[in-house]
């Protein structure tokens, strides 16, 4: 049995700060990211996770969405504004306007959410499928989508609107979304099957607005930390295998991706990309039949 263990936002940084052991494994290391064109932007990295190669599509799409922030009429406002109202009223207003002037109508998660699918590329899946291979994953971005993404820009939404309880009500949301995975993931479990992909969205959904609280991080830590020793725990002769696509670090108290995933493993194994997680799995799992 593989267990791939996806945590989005999940960084060294994070796991060094509490010492967590059971995810660092036998091996760890941080994953380079150098190869994509844009910043870290979570579909597009956990695609290239599933198929072993950057969608150079999925890239191009996205950048029609950069927009240059450093124009000095931003740069005033920047230096005008906090960076928490900013992001509560600003940001999106002014994305909004761009977007629309060049014809974009969805967001940037909802135009890549679903690219694999929508596009009919293959990957691992499909080989696993066609070799006889049983598996089990839930959603992953990218592929068949971000969890529940619309509840969620929902809660957003109101958070910047500066609604009453926003706050509370997306924090209880997030929790409540990754608990629900959780036990998903573990009765699936029970199944034995030969592959399994778990994906969860808590580092990088609390991190965003809780990362400046040293409470939120020890939380986050050490939820995944537990996930993984309970993996250990009670499949110990399971191949695991624990990735990110990034980290997050601190600005001026909020969360923001950093330039560097993460990747452990239980047999010493290692890989230096995200997309080596595709042809790792494969020759694990595959063997003489690849």
């Amino acid at each position: 049995m593989i267990i791939v263990l996806g945590f989005d936002g999940l960084g060294l940084e994070l796991i060094e700060e509490f010492k967590l052991k059971a995810i660092k494994q036998k091996a760890y290391t941080e994953t380079d990211l150098s190869d994509f064109k844009t910043e870290p932007f979570t579909p597009i990295i956990w695609a290239s996770m599933l198929t072993g190669r950057k969608i150079d599509a999925m890239e191009n799409k996205y950048m029609e969405y950069k927009i240059d922030t450093n124009k000095p009429h931003l740069n005033l406002l920047k230096r005008i504004i906090p960076l928490g109202i900013r992001r509560r009223f600003l940001s999106n207003l002014y994305a909004k306007i761009v977007w629309r002037s060049r014809g974009l109508k969805r967001l940037p998660m909802e135009e890549l959410d679903h690219y694999l699918l929508e596009h009919n590329i293959p990957c691992i899946f499909e080989v696993l499928r066609e070799n006889g291979i049983s598996y089990w994953h839930n959603n992953i971005p990218g592929y068949n989508g971000f969890p529940k993404f619309r509840e969620l820009h929902d809660r957003i939404k109101d958070i910047k609107h500066d609604a009453p309880g926003s706050l509370e009500r997306y924090y209880r949301f997030v929790w409540s979304n990754h608990l629900t995975s959780c036990r998903e993931f573990f009765e699936a479990l029970k199944r034995n099957l030969d592959f399994y992909f778990f994906y969860t969205t808590l580092v990088d959904n609390i991190g965003h607005w809780f990362y400046g609280s040293k409470q939120e991080r020890f939380k986050l830590a050490h939820e995944v930390n537990r996930i993984v020793a309970r993996i250990h725990d009670e499949y110990p002769n399971a191949t695991v295998y624990v990735i990110s696509d990034h980290g997050m670090k601190q600005v001026n108290g909020y969360g923001d991706h950093s330039e560097k995933g993460f990747f452990s493993s239980n047999t010493g194994e290692l890989i230096r990309k995200p997309m080596d997680l595709y042809h790792l799995i494969l020759k694990n799992i595959l063997g003489d039949r690849k």
